[in-house]
């Protein structure tokens, strides 16, 4: 109880200041366009999905990332964020969130995952279905040796 009181007074703390400079989050850098709203679905069982997300500052090119994990009961397994880095813009933010879900992936052992996002075109680019954004090339290639490590990844937004 007491590490979930420091979360929400850091998040609170984190929120206010943001509200108070000229940073607005961006949280969705690819807008789509008309999308349904939809209720998150339970993975099959002995998968681990997880959801993640991020903000991103244009003016000090900080990023926060967060991520849940979830079983197929719908169950929290594992949740995490970080808001420490610096990226270049939204989708790096967006990719640095993928890829550190991953890692929390690994150090708590799930060998079955299902990322979700809603960066539509980070995920277009993770399945080869759109080009590569090379100014987050690296972030990419991390994602693509990190999914090597698993059984079963399935990525979608």
């Amino acid at each position: 109880m007491t590490l979930w009181r420091k979360n929400i007074s850091d998040y609170r703390e984190a929120l206010s200041q943001s509200l108070e400079g000229e940073c607005q989050q961006n949280s969705k850098p690819h807008k789509l366009a008309n999308r349904p709203q939809s209720q998150w679905k339970k993975p099959k069982f002995g998968t681990i999905k997880m959801n993640t997300d991020a903000a991103w500052c244009r003016s000090s090119l900080r990023a926060g990332v967060g991520w849940v994990g979830r079983d197929f009961a719908g169950l929290l397994q594992t949740a995490g964020r970080s808001g420490s880095g610096f990226c270049h813009s939204a989708a790096a933010a967006e990719a640095c969130a993928i890829r550190s879900a991953l890692l929390a992936c690994i150090d708590n052992g799930f060998n079955n995952v299902v990322i979700e996002s809603d960066a539509l075109v980070i995920i277009q680019m993770l399945k080869k279905e759109s080009t590569q954004d090379y100014s987050i090339e690296c972030i990419l290639g991390d994602i693509e040796i990190l999914v090597q490590r698993f059984c079963d990844v399935f990525v979608y937004a």
